[in-house]
């Protein structure tokens, strides 16, 4: 399975909840309002989310989310870890925090100076500090917005899975 199709699955399965129709949701407390595949209406008020298919779904986060990463350019571990981290936070504050594990200037933008800091960085120490920032930013989260902690276990149970899933990638 190649990175981009590791990254989706994941993404999508944790997304739609195990919905093999994408898990349509309207949750009041969801900043994002109804999703479906994870995508938002709020973020994208111009798709019909009740007819949204998986396959207009990895369109989506292929173009909005992947090639914005230039995910293609990085160790899987790394791509997967970034990746699902854009999707719950957003592309400029994942690559951010991606900039930071690194030592880069932090513009939110993924170019040539972060695909270079990549290499010959270990993939999975990489993905892993990526993770624990991630850890540490939902912590923060959940101390600002207290109505969050009923999504803190879910949170938690991603990143474990997400761990899993990176640390079985060719780095």
């Amino acid at each position: 399975m190649s990175a981009w199709e590791t990254a989706i699955a994941f993404v999508l399965r944790w997304e739609a909840g195990g919905d093999p129709d994408g898990g349509l949701t309207q949750d009041p407390l969801d900043p994002g309002g109804t999703t479906r595949w994870g995508l938002s209406q709020r973020s994208h008020p111009e798709l019909d989310l009740l007819h949204l298919t998986r396959e207009q779904a990895e369109a989506i986060y292929r173009v909005e989310y992947w090639t914005r990463l230039r995910a293609a350019e990085m160790p899987a571990p790394v791509a997967v870890a970034l990746m699902d981290w854009a999707v719950h936070s957003g592309v400029r504050f994942a690559a951010r925090r991606l900039q930071r594990v690194l030592g880069v200037a932090l513009d939110g933008i993924v170019g040539d100076a972060t695909i270079a800091a990549l290499a010959g960085r270990d993939a999975f120490e990489v993905a892993l500090a990526l993770t624990i920032a991630r850890a540490r930013h939902q912590g923060s989260l959940l101390q600002g917005n207290p109505s969050l902690v009923r999504f803190a276990g879910g949170w938690g149970a991603r990143l474990c899975d997400l761990t899993a899933t990176f640390s079985r990638l060719p780095g």
